[in-house]
């Protein structure tokens, strides 16, 4: 083993796999958490098929890790450690590889959320604590086998299909169908558990005792979101579906067929809005499918969020206050503050992820309309699923299922900072009515809604094409008895809108 300072390229090394076309089709981890001394020692398996005879293999790797060997066939091959990463290199490289980790080291604390990993009650497994050998990218069928003292109940991606007693205590087998990513493991000896049937739909909960009593409620609400989800994105992608409550982290997380709350927190959400759309919608964008190059993670989960205001808009709850807040924390931003698409992190602050992003695909909808935009996103979980997609076949898959072009929407929402800028003024000549519009910034093209209202409603809604030049002016017929003039009635767009007084009439 070489331990060496940390290059761009290993820094990398996380999210790539293995250098060239290698690609892993099957995993196997062997998880023996020691209760008592707090060490996690572990056994790898990954299986790669390797036409083109990639030498290379980069993987993501905790640093907790003290003892590490890897073999290939039984035979020691060479690797590399830095912070957070591993690297393997084989001089024989085959069209199969198998790659066999043994790991072990003290449990430690999580990287990303303020817990420990191991504690007398618990055990905690994040996938973004890399506590297996893993490149984010890589979708695999897992069997997950995990032994736990007597009294323990566990998850981890699958279905459980074996708990067997042995000397050692009880070993908890998990498989998966479909492939999966980013495989995360729980165990708990406080959980309640409970088998719920909600319509013919198998839903577990694993909730410590102050939470259980909201079991039946949340299994009732998970299976209406998840109704509608497979509606949307064409299918459940996962074995089955559970819902638990995790301690220490900071609020709620999704993870690959299951979704894990804070005890306190779910207690907040039932009570504020009686279900979870926002974590079951990431099982699809994010787990279903993700997103590749700089920025993806955040990007997608951005975009993501609308289908958790199609939920709420189908079923007649009101837009998420929480995206209220982001769109006005956002909308009261600069443009020189906001991050490139391309720029964002797990560090850029939410206003520019959850204020912005979910918007966008708000203002594709107001193009395309909804129907399209289903169709489009149905086939966007088809075409990226159990795959990480570019941006660039991202929106080929939103053109493809919606059959429109997106040219316009990719180059003036998505590859640009900031949002449109327009001051208007409403001119009045007589019983006439016009509008001046002057872009600030960035020039767009944009379908341009205007409402007229009067003392008794709405009196008509004018539907403009607004050119990308810096000033236009618009004739929006008689004012009919209208009083005031609304640009945007319905909100379609994600503008920052500021009224001039009308110009003086000489």
């Amino acid at each position: 083993m070489v331990l060496r300072p940390a290059s761009l390229f290993a820094l990398l090394a996380c999210l790539s796999g293995p250098t060239g076309a290698a690609d892993l089709e099957r995993a196997e981890l062997d998880l023996r958490p020691d209760f008592a001394t707090g060490e996690l020692a572990l056994s790898a398996r990954l299986e790669y098929a390797n036409p083109e005879l990639a030498r290379d293999f980069e993987l993501g790797l905790s640093d907790r890790f003290e003892r590490v060997s890897v073999t290939v066939g039984r035979e020691p091959v060479p690797f590399e450690r830095g912070p957070g990463w591993i690297a393997v290199r084989l001089e024989r490289p085959a069209p199969t590889v198998v790659l066999d980790f043994e790991l072990a080291g003290l449990a430690g604390a999580s990287a990303d959320e303020r817990r420990p990993v191991l504690t007398g009650d618990d055990l905690f497994l994040l996938w973004s604590d890399r506590f297996y050998p893993i490149a984010f990218e890589d979708w695999a069928r897992f069997r997950i086998d995990l032994t736990l003292p007597a009294g323990f109940e566990a998850i981890a991606p699958g279905r459980l299909v074996g708990r067997v007693e042995t000397p050692a205590g009880v070993r908890w087998r998990f498989e998966t169908s479909p492939p999966v990513r980013n495989v995360s493991v729980f165990a708990d000896r406080r959980w309640v558990r409970r088998a719920h049937d909600v319509g013919g739909r198998a839903i577990e909960t694993l909730f410590h005792p102050a939470s259980a009593p909201l079991a039946g409620r949340v299994a009732r609400a998970s299976a209406d979101v998840l109704a509608f989800f497979e509606e949307l994105h064409g299918g459940y992608p996962f074995d089955g579906f559970a819902f638990l409550t995790l301690d220490g982290i900071y609020a709620r997380r999704a993870f690959p067929g299951f979704v894990g709350y804070s005890p306190a927190y779910l207690a907040r959400e039932m009570e504020r809005t009686g279900h979870d759309a926002h974590e079951t919608s990431l099982l699809w964008w994010g787990y279903a499918f993700g997103g590749r190059g700089p920025g993806a993670f955040q990007w997608l989960e951005g975009l993501g969020d609308y289908v958790e205001i199609l939920y709420d808009e189908a079923r007649g709850h009101p837009v998420p206050a929480i995206f209220e807040r982001f769109r006005v924390e956002y909308l009261a931003s600069t443009r020189e503050e906001e991050p490139a698409i391309s720029e964002l992190r797990g560090s850029t602050p939410q206003k520019f992820v959850h204020g912005k992003y979910p918007w966008l695909l708000h203002v594709l909808r107001g193009e395309l309309g909804l129907e399209a935009l289903r169709a489009g996103v149905r086939r966007l979980a088809s075409d990226c699923a159990a795959r990480a997609c570019s941006l660039d076949e991202l929106v080929a898959a939103l053109e493809a299922g919606s059959g429109r072009s997106l040219a316009r929407w990719r180059a003036q929402w998505l590859e640009r900072r900031g949002v449109p800028e327009l001051e208007y003024a409403i001119v009045r000549a007589g019983e006439a009515l016009r509008l001046r519009i002057v872009q600030r910034g960035e020039l767009y093209e944009l379908p341009l809604e205007v409402a007229l209202d009067g003392p008794a409603g709405r009196v008509r809604v004018v539907r403009l094409e607004l050119p990308a030049t810096r000033e236009h002016e618009a004739d929006l017929g008689p004012a009919d008895g209208a009083e005031s003039v609304v640009l945007d009635p319905e909100r379609r767009l994600l503008l920052r809108l500021r009224e001039l007084p009308p110009p003086r009439v000489p």
